[in-house]
C-alpha cells in the first residue's frame, strides 16, 4: 500500500516538473521573439563601432592639422558633458 502511495507522489512530482520544463521552454521561445528587435539593433552597434572608433581616429588626425575641427571637438565634449548630466540626473530620480 505505501509503496503504491510513494509511487503516485512520485509520478505527481515527475509530471509537475515536466509541466514546469515545458512552461519555461515556452516562455523562453517567447522571450526570445520580443526580444528579437533589441538583439538586432544591439548587433548593429557593435559592428558599427570599429568604424566609429576608426572615423574618431582620423578626425583626431584631422583635427591637429585644421584649427576649425578644434572648436568642433569642444562642441562634441561639451554636449556628450551635458548628455552625461542628464542620464546621471534622470538615474538618480529612477532611484528615489
Amino acid at each position: 500500500m505505501r509503496y503504491q502511495q510513494r509511487k503516485k507522489a512520485l509520478n505527481l512530482i515527475c509530471s509537475k516538473i515536466s509541466d514546469q520544463r515545458l512552461d519555461l521552454s515556452n516562455l523562453k521561445n517567447e522571450l526570445n521573439i520580443k526580444t528579437v528587435n533589441y538583439d538586432n539593433c544591439w548587433f548593429n552597434f557593435i559592428n558599427i563601432k570599429k568604424y566609429l572608433l576608426i572615423g574618431s581616429i582620423v578626425l583626431a588626425i584631422w583635427s591637429i592639422r585644421i584649427h576649425k575641427l578644434k572648436s568642433l571637438f569642444r562642441l562634441v565634449r561639451l554636449s556628450l558633458g551635458f548628455w552625461k548630466a542628464y542620464r546621471a540626473i534622470i538615474s538618480f530620480l529612477k532611484l528615489i
